[in-house]
């Protein structure tokens, strides 16, 4: 049609819109099928019968003239109960005082996720003992679970949370002191 000229001339997605609808197309369309229910992987968590908070760090945030920042932030899976606690550094020992905090205020998940960071997991050059974390959630009654490393499915609701936080908190504001931004977050 070009070679002759013709005007006008049909667009690419119209000749194949054409050439779909005869049956010329010789690919397969792919097939898009509904994403599993939250909490899929632990069947009372996707049955609703059971909560699993997830909790995670924002790491390299820095206030100007001021120090580095680790922001500590937590959401549970069903009821949307969010967390975050800013802090100079976040250590094992810190996790714990904020989920003892946190869990005295909202009450006691079935499960809490976390990824494979030391501070959650325990240190890793000993393979038969147990984190402050670990040992902390084992003693209340409540299962620790680990995301995979490099599986994003598991941890999306957390990092979800952690870029919306980012968006609506880090961004939005000019934080001027730690304490400002401990207020705020």
């Amino acid at each position: 049609m070009e070679q002759r000229g013709e005007q006008p001339r049909p667009s690419i997605p119209t000749i194949s819109r054409v050439l779909r609808r005869h049956g010329v197309l010789d690919g397969r369309r792919r097939i898009r099928r509904p994403p599993p229910p939250k909490g899929w992987y632990l069947p009372a968590v996707a049955d609703g019968k059971a909560e699993l908070d997830s909790f995670d760090t924002i790491e390299g945030l820095a206030i100007l003239d001021g120090p580095d920042l680790t922001i500590l932030t937590g959401i549970s899976l069903h009821g949307g109960l969010a967390a975050a606690w800013a802090a100079e550094s976040v250590s094992a020992k810190t996790v714990v005082t904020a989920l003892v905090e946190h869990w005295r205020s909202e009450g006691l998940p079935t499960f809490v996720q976390f990824d494979n960071d030391n501070r959650f997991q325990g240190p890793k050059q000993h393979a038969d003992t147990l984190g402050r974390v670990s040992r902390l959630c084992l003693s209340l009654g409540i299962t620790p679970v680990f995301a995979p490393p490099n599986e994003t499915g598991f941890q999306a609701a957390i990092e979800s949370f952690n870029n919306a936080w980012q968006a609506k908190v880090w961004r939005r504001f000019r934080h001027h002191s730690l304490r400002e931004l401990q207020s705020r977050a």
